[in-house]
């Protein structure tokens, strides 16, 4: 475990900055990366430090625990990158 969570402390600085150009054109590669580490993994090598969750199962059940709630108040996101396709551009990737 230890092994996994040194090597995606690693991958993260070079592939990780939500408001970069080049993150918001391609987020694939992180998570990509995040996803073969496991489906949750802590990153502190970020600014803000925290959990990335990228299983499904593993999602759903933590937003639906009223355990798990944020501290710190989330950041605004600008609209940009694929979250804010309309379905015909989402398709086209």
């Amino acid at each position: 475990m230890s092994n996994e969570r040194s090597t995606l402390e690693t991958l993260v600085p070079n592939l990780f900055n939500p408001l970069s150009p080049e993150f918001l054109a391609n987020p694939y590669p992180f998570y990509h990366s995040l996803r073969s580490a496991g489906s949750i993994q802590w990153v502190s090598s970020l600014e803000h430090k925290g959990w990335f969750v990228t299983g499904y199962k593993e999602a759903s059940a933590i937003l639906k625990d009223s355990r798990f709630k944020t501290r710190v108040p989330v950041p605004p996101i600008k609209e940009a990158g694929s979250y804010f396709f309309d379905m015909e551009q989402h398709d086209a990737f």
